[in-house]
């Protein structure tokens, strides 16, 4: 019967078939799209945020940021205790927001913004002194 119907109709159900499936496929990879939310960065926007984008490649420039943590933590403990590391490969979800060339880097983000960056090779004195300033302003 289906033969008969397809003979006469000169495909028309394939072709219809073939066309929903299309739209299917469409409508699947628009509503998978990863689009930005409107919070830039998954972390509390209401407290001064430490973010550490750490590059293990690079470990011989990150030894003065783990000793300028060390000195934070002293002053700032509970924002060192919250602080997030992002790897490289998860840094460029985040690279228009970061504006960030280089690893590793000290950010600070305040309401969605970053209020304070140190990054590539700096001692320990340049890493907390930038640092440290915006986390004593009130």
């Amino acid at each position: 019967m289906f033969e008969n119907y397809k003979k006469e109709n000169g495909g028309d159900i394939l072709k219809g078939l073939s066309t929903l499936i299309v739209i299917m496929l469409l409508l699947i990879i628009v509503s998978c799209d990863r689009s930005k939310s409107n919070d830039v960065l998954p972390f509390d926007k209401d407290v001064k945020q430490l973010i550490f984008l750490s590059d293990e490649s690079e470990y011989q420039f990150e030894a003065a940021y783990y000793d300028a943590l060390i000195e934070l933590k002293k002053t700032y403990p509970e924002a060192v205790k919250n602080m997030k590391t992002i790897n490289p490969n998860r840094s460029e979800e985040y690279l228009d927001f970061l504006t960030i060339k280089e690893n590793p880097a000290i950010l600070v983000v305040y309401n969605n913004e970053i209020v304070a960056t140190v990054n590539g090779e700096e001692s320990v004195e340049e890493i907390v002194q930038p640092i440290a300033k915006v986390l004593d302003e009130k």
